[in-house]
């Protein structure tokens, strides 16, 4: 059997870094796997079988359908039994490919998908369907495919993450706020920036964007730490990260935070509460982030740190070798159908 996973990047966020240990999975259980990273994005390749092609951030056209061909010419070298298709910009090329696809799996890793770009996202879909994809889903959200109406499977996304932490366990006294992801307008991050600059606290935003000059712009004191491979680095007892997103797909970042026991405030959105934690650990708005963050720091993290039972159901349903198993049987499916 050979699967071919298809992403944006190597680097990238949560999506990313989860295909990226279920590949590693797959390799491990003798499956012939191949992990192809559309984005040329400077990154070195860590791991095993890791084929990245030509197209690079906002390039223009030209970049786009030069990939496409390399796309193709992947398809007819590796035959794969199986594309396992995430994001976008692996949709799309999937719903374009002259190559003819055994079988295409689409992963949803987001309760908005094509968010800005509706129309072209109905399009690839409509063809997707035509081409007898298939769909699973990673978030536990209770939703069919946009616009196809299709229930589709959930497998959670895996992780591959150490269960200890450097603040686990204990309370401290705030002493940073910590921002983790992409630096676009849906993540809020410009509500903690404000808060800590009027509160004076030290933030800490680790991740890149679209927004990240103007915010580095207009908050000087904000220390901005770019990309990072182990964001979980940085993370130091007092820190608090707060997550503010409009929306998400499975939350990876703060399932991270939640196993690694750091303190933790989220927005309280139906993204988040799937998560059942505490309620002193959500807020609706900037103003009940504000009154979280000072309670933090008059009163120390304890309140907003995960329960045990929690943190310990995560790292059960997330282990990397469960989740691969997972997959296989779907994939088995498939080719049983």
């Amino acid at each position: 059997m050979k699967i071919l996973i298809v992403a944006n990047s190597s680097a990238g966020g949560g999506a990313e870094s989860a295909m990226k240990t279920l590949h590693l999975q797959f390799l491990k259980l003798g499956v012939d796997s191949q992990f192809c990273a559309l984005m040329n994005d400077g990154s070195q390749s860590e791991f095993e079988e890791l084929v990245t092609l030509s197209r690079r951030w906002k390039s223009g056209l030209g970049s786009t359908l030069k990939c496409l061909l390399q796309f193709n010419k992947l398809l007819m070298e590796f035959n794969p039994d199986v594309v396992i298709a995430n994001c976008e910009l692996p949709e799309l090329f999937c719903a374009l490919s002259l190559s003819p696809i055994k079988n295409i799996v689409v992963v949803e890793h987001t309760t908005q998908p094509w968010n800005g770009r509706k129309i072209l996202g109905q399009l690839t879909r409509r063809v997707l369907k035509r081409r007898k994809a298939k769909w699973v889903t990673v978030s536990k959200i209770e939703s069919d495919i946009w616009p196809l109406h299709i229930k589709p499977l959930r497998i959670p996304n895996c992780l591959d993450i150490p269960v200890t932490s450097n603040v686990a366990g204990t309370s401290f006294d705030l002493v940073r706020i910590i921002s983790v992801g992409r630096l676009v307008e849906s993540k809020r991050v410009d509500w903690q920036l404000e808060l800590a600059q009027n509160l004076n606290l030290p933030i800490v935003v680790i991740g890149d964007g679209p927004l990240r000059y103007s915010y580095c712009e207009n908050f000087p004191s904000a220390e901005f730490l770019g990309f990072q491979d182990d964001p979980w680095q940085f993370i130091m007892p007092g820190d608090i990260m707060i997550s503010a997103s409009d929306y998400e797909g499975d939350g990876l970042v703060v399932i991270e935070a939640i196993i690694r026991n750091i303190p933790l405030l989220l927005r309280k959105t139906k993204d988040y509460l799937q998560f059942q934690l505490p309620e002193s650990m959500y807020f609706s708005s900037k103003e009940e982030l504000k009154d979280a963050i000072l309670r933090a720091r008059d009163e120390g993290t304890e309140k907003v740190l995960s329960p045990s039972e929690i943190r310990l159901n995560l790292i059960s349903e997330r282990k990397p070798e469960s989740v691969a198993e997972k997959w296989l049987e779907f994939i088995k499916e498939l080719f049983n159908a």
